[in-house]
């Protein structure tokens, strides 16, 4: 069975904030449409600042490393730098494609083909070997991932994880865009947790501290955006991907996701026009919100 997704647009407005999610300012970030101009923000603003988007939050990321991430934000911000090999459509939540362009199932065995034109955000080429080390990645005790569990399923995962295998029997990469996960016992979540396998780029990392690596500051991924700075409690931005495997986007050319240190300071920035959206999701402000909408 092949499973293929239908793309989703969205448009920029106060009611995707009032009951929106970190999840949705990612689709307003990487869809087809412009963003909505906020007038006390854009005001003589120049051209290229029309495709760019601010997003209001009350909560910092703990870290943009892959596989130390485990917390919204932080997963929000990898989206974006190093893309999922599995999406989540984000109106039923059902598996669509991301860097993986189709995928089939046979009983325990998931065979995964690469989108043949993924590249990361330095022109290499994104292969299925840097998807595999990506899981064993997650797999290996020293990484210290909170998502070890996740792939706990591949068969031979725990033996690697005990020590007792020097790598994992259940990932084979036959040709550089296919890879071959076999499951040891079924596991419904398996496919939906792929969505957390952030790739990055083995030969970049491959005998390197995956928690610690001096890459991290400043990493290269294959999502649509490409990291640019991070002041931490302030505003972390990125630009848009030359490089990103999907035509025609990101639409948004540059995205800054800033930390805000209360609620009401972030309805009123949205209010003003200071930010562009949020993933505040207290109802309380709904009727605050709408009134602007």
């Amino acid at each position: 069975m092949i499973e293929r997704a239908t793309p989703q647009r969205y448009r920029i407005s106060r009611r995707h904030v009032i009951a929106g999610s970190a999840g949705t300012a990612a689709a307003l970030a990487v869809g087809g449409f412009g963003p909505r101009t906020a007038s006390a923000r854009r005001a003589g603003a120049a051209q290229d600042e029309a495709t760019s988007i601010l997003i209001g939050t009350l909560g910092e990321a703990k870290s943009i490393n892959p596989f130390l991430s485990d917390e919204s934000e932080g997963d929000w911000r990898c989206k974006m730098l190093f893309d999922e090999v599995v999406r989540a459509n984000p109106a039923t939540y059902a598996p669509e494609p991301g860097l993986a362009s189709e995928w089939t199932i046979d009983d325990l065995t998931l065979t995964f083909k690469i989108q043949p034109n993924a590249k990361f955000s330095d022109g290499s080429d994104v292969t299925a070997d840097d998807v595999a080390f990506t899981i064993m990645g997650h797999l290996a005790p020293e990484t210290g991932s909170g998502r070890q569990s996740k792939y706990l399923a591949i068969t031979g995962a725990q033996e690697f994880v005990d020590g007792a295998a020097e790598t994992v029997s259940g990932i084979q990469v036959p040709d550089p865009k296919t890879l071959v996960i076999t499951l040891a016992k079924p596991d419904a979540p398996f496919l939906y947790n792929m969505r957390f396998i952030f790739t990055v780029p083995k030969a970049k990392l491959e005998g390197k501290n995956l928690t610690n690596d001096p890459f991290f500051q400043a990493p290269i991924g294959a999502g649509p955006y490409v990291f640019e700075s991070w002041t931490t409690g302030a505003d972390f931005i990125a630009t848009a991907n030359p490089n990103y495997w999907q035509e025609g986007k990101p639409a948004i050319s540059r995205f800054t996701h800033r930390t805000i240190a209360d609620a009401q300071s972030l309805v009123l920035a949205l209010q003003a026009g200071e930010i562009d959206a949020s993933n505040y999701p207290n109802p309380v402000a709904k009727d605050q919100l709408e009134q602007n909408a």
